[in-house]
């Protein structure tokens, strides 16, 4: 309850225009250690609000996209927590800490056989990172599930202790097939402060006042392009990425290792 009222505080301040905003956004960026040089807009004076800052623009050419037809790209600019095989629907959190594909996608049944022996990234975003989220591949939404949960805090140190944390967090799972019939999911996990995410496609996503879990299937949506823009975070959370089994991660791939925007993170077999 206690982080879903600070979320909320959150919410509304970063939407504000207040007093004094370039100089908390230029301690932002010193005590986080902000890159501004890859910035659309590199003057703080540019941004007039908080979450204006947070969900910032950078330049394109700062993080050029794999052009490999086959590649499965990074979405965001963050840290690998874990990846591999889901192993009968059962996903690594941490070490020592499992949970359930079911669990985290709300027992969508069709889903679960399409991912249960097949792969899963799971990005961070720190508060230095760039906010939006973009395609890991050319991709048509195909449904859009909103879960309302907890909102705890995903840093390494939660996600290592609190069992089950990403099933159990706010969350929007996106599905996506692509003209060849690849299919895969980008999860979007809130987590405190970040009671607000948006989609190109939806806008943004409010929390059910009655906490039902709300679905929405699509048939006529264009299809967006690897690398593009799908949504965006207030401030850091974490990305989960599901495949089936007909990938391949890269080699150089390492728990821990920060990663870019357009990083090629598998190919598609």
């Amino acid at each position: 309850m206690l982080y879903h009222f600070l979320s909320v505080i959150i919410f509304y301040l970063s939407r504000q225009k207040i007093w004094g905003i370039n100089l908390i956004i230029k301690i932002y960026i010193k005590i986080y250690k902000v890159d501004m040089s890859i910035a659309k807009y590199q003057n703080i004076s540019h941004y007039k609000t908080l979450n204006q800052f947070f969900t910032r623009e950078i330049k394109k050419s700062a993080r050029p996209i794999d052009n490999d037809n086959k590649s499965i790209t990074s979405p965001v600019d963050g840290a690998i927590s874990q990846f591999g095989v889901i192993n009968n629907g059962t996903i690594i959190q941490a070490k020592n800490h499992n949970y359930q594909l079911s669990d985290l996608i709300a027992n969508d049944s069709p889903e679960i056989k399409n991912f249960e022996n097949g792969h899963f990234i799971t990005i961070y975003l720190s508060p230095k990172d760039y906010h939006r989220i973009h395609m890991a591949s050319d991709g048509i939404i195909q449904k859009m599930t909103h879960i309302p949960g907890k909102l705890f805090s995903v840093s390494a140190k939660t996600v290592n202790k609190t069992p089950n944390l990403f099933a159990r967090n706010e969350r929007l799972v996106c599905l996506f097939k692509n003209n060849d019939g690849f299919k895969f999911g980008q999860i979007l996990v809130a987590a405190v402060n970040v009671s607000a995410i948006e989609t190109t496609w939806a806008g943004l996503i409010k929390a059910q006042k009655n906490k039902q879990i709300k679905k929405t299937s699509y048939s006529k949506q264009p299809q967006i392009k690897k690398g593009d823009e799908m949504g965006r975070f207030n401030m850091g959370s974490t990305v989960i990425l599901l495949f089936p089994e007909k990938i391949k991660f890269a080699s150089n791939l390492k728990i821990g290792q920060d990663i870019q925007l357009g990083n090629k993170i598998a190919i598609k077999l």
